[in-house]
């Protein structure tokens, strides 16, 4: 068994205090991902000094419908949005074929009302309707629980509080990885693919500017030749 990045029907949750590495190691994994055959949203709530240097990443607003055109996009929700963001993903689960980057994903409406937000309704069923989630958090223990049970990959960073330590241990393995008491190096996350049960330490990825301009190439117009 070996290290793979996730498919257009899985999901990965990363997880690690401020400062951790976190949200490079989840850039990284976005900018090789398939938005040059379906749609992936970044679905930033509070305007990440990297998320927001993609250039070519197309704002969109959550009161727009959700784009069908292959390619990356940025909704930076504001706080009193939480009704029109619940709508525009249900949207998103209703069609399909789209991906989604939460940055902060504690953030993501839950109703807990009785009902099924649609967050984890997306969750639940993101594998036969082919949308993808990366959801990012620096505090698991007040995640929807669903980001975990419906993860297929974890990259978890240093965790200051022993809640949110304990929150990833319980759906990952008990061995020498992801014993809390063996510390890795700085910016390296402990890797675990549940369904084969991989285990192992991921390095640090390429710098902010490799991957900036990785999201640069990517997305930049083909050219047309006569």
């Amino acid at each position: 068994m070996t290290f793979r990045f996730p498919t257009s029907q899985e999901r990965l949750t990363i997880t690690g205090r401020t400062g951790s590495g976190k949200t490079v190691c989840a850039a990284y994994f976005l900018c090789n991902a398939n938005f040059h055959e379906q749609p992936w949203t970044i679905i930033d709530f509070k305007g990440d000094d990297l998320l927001s240097a993609i250039d070519r990443a197309v704002p969109i607003s959550v009161y727009d419908k959700p784009p069908r055109k292959p390619g990356l996009y940025y909704l930076h929700p504001a706080p009193h949005q939480s009704d029109a963001l619940e709508n525009w993903l249900w949207k998103i689960w209703a069609r399909g074929q789209h991906g989604l980057f939460a940055d902060e994903a504690y953030m993501i409406p839950d109703p807990r009302r009785g009902k099924d937000g649609a967050f984890k309704s997306i969750l639940a069923q993101g594998r036969s309707k082919h949308i993808p989630v990366y959801s990012l958090s620096q505090r698991p223990v007040m995640v929807n629980r669903s980001v975990f049970t419906e993860a297929n990959f974890f990259a978890s960073f240093h965790l200051n509080d022993k809640r949110d330590r304990d929150t990833i241990t319980a759906f990952t393995p008990d061995d020498d990885v992801w014993n809390w008491e063996n510390e890795v190096p700085p910016f390296h996350a402990r890797w675990y693919e549940q369904a084969t049960h991989f285990s192992c330490i991921l390095k640090p990825v390429p710098g902010v500017d490799e991957i900036l301009q990785r999201f640069d190439d990517r997305l930049k117009p083909k050219k047309k030749f006569l």
